[in-house]
């Protein structure tokens, strides 16, 4: 039967063009693969697949740097040792997360902000890059609001051919600007008026019917200011809970205890729960938390803690505390 469908399709292995070709790109895309994933040596390659030495050696450099046969099939960046990139990689094996990216400490706030912006705003870029649709929520504040201004959406559509359509959700709804601070409302809708059609702007509403979220990028607030908690919380709940408060997210309490208290503003604010953002790290999808200074790390601790991010944006004099939190410990409820 299946002699007799292959003559009826008159198929012919010589009408197959240039096998050879065919055959040097299956073979430097193996090895490759085995050599930078599998991280398997020449010798092991070469026996996988069948193949001597000397054709692995030459079949790596076709994929590193391409050749008449193969386009390049390897891109590296190389980086220069530094102390930010030690520690992302200890953020990466101490914290178990996807993604961890630390930016200089400078002199200024607004230097400092715009580092952990344009990391932010790097860090997205290369999520989109392969993808044809994808949907991202914005949460509030100004490291978000750096992130947003970093992208600068006109020159990342024209690097993105492949992406066809790209959703920016808001995950909150501020009833109080003035005094809540820099939503995402307030930081996406100026940016996104006279933008490409593939960019479409959608409010978080909770529904069955919403687009689900491939990656999230939220900001992180301290309660560096304890005044401004009255303005979220109801004061009987303040007094019973000050003491375990550690942040907030989505202008949701947190608290070291790993509870999340609801604000006297939750039905004007209609945010994203965060226990959708907890669902979405255990799925493995990208939350990505952007922050800089020493006074956020309580709260990124607590965050952690609760399992409410796998990804990390942050500058030197941050990390460096998040890494040094010996002395959070017993803060932090035992397991």
């Amino acid at each position: 039967m299946c002699l007799r469908n292959l003559r009826q399709f008159n198929y012919r292995v010589a009408d197959i063009p240039r096998r050879r070709d065919w055959w040097v790109k299956r073979h430097a895309f193996l090895s490759a693969f085995l050599r930078y994933h599998a991280k398997q040596t020449n010798k092991e390659i070469a026996k996988s697949l069948s193949l001597s030495v000397k054709q692995v050696k030459r079949l790596l450099e076709h994929a590193a740097h391409g050749s008449a046969e193969v386009d390049s099939l390897l891109s590296f960046q190389v980086r220069p040792p530094s102390l930010e990139m030690a520690l992302e990689t200890a953020l990466l094996k101490n914290w178990a997360l996807m993604e961890a990216r630390v930016v200089p400490t400078l002199g200024g706030v607004e230097e400092s902000l715009r580092l952990v912006g344009r990391a932010g705003a790097n860090l997205l870029a290369s999520l989109l890059h392969y993808r044809e649709d994808f949907t991202v929520g914005f949460g509030g504040g100004r490291a978000i609001k750096a992130v947003a201004e970093a992208l600068d959406f006109d020159r990342l559509l024209r690097n993105l051919p492949l992406l066809k359509q790209l959703r920016i959700c808001i995950l909150e709804r501020n009833p109080l600007p003035k005094v809540l601070g820099v939503t995402a409302e307030t930081i996406l809708s100026p940016l996104l008026r006279s933008v490409d059609n593939r960019i479409k702007l959608c409010r978080y509403n909770g529904e069955t019917n919403e687009p689900k979220l491939d990656a999230v990028f939220v900001g992180i607030g301290s309660l560096n200011y304890p005044d401004s908690v009255h303005v979220f919380i109801r004061e009987e709940e303040l007094d019973a809970a000050k003491d375990r408060l550690a942040g907030l997210i989505l202008f949701q309490f947190i608290t070291w205890d790993g509870q999340i208290l609801p604000t006297r503003w939750a039905r004007e604010l209609r945010f994203m729960p965060l226990g959708e953002l907890q669902r979405m790290v255990r799925e493995g999808k990208p939350v990505v938390v952007v922050a800089y200074g020493a006074h956020k790390a309580d709260a990124i601790l607590a965050a952690h803690k609760m399992g409410l991010f796998n990804c990390l944006v942050v500058d030197r004099v941050l990390a460096e505390v998040l890494l040094n939190c010996s002395h959070y410990a017993s803060r932090f409820p035992q397991a």
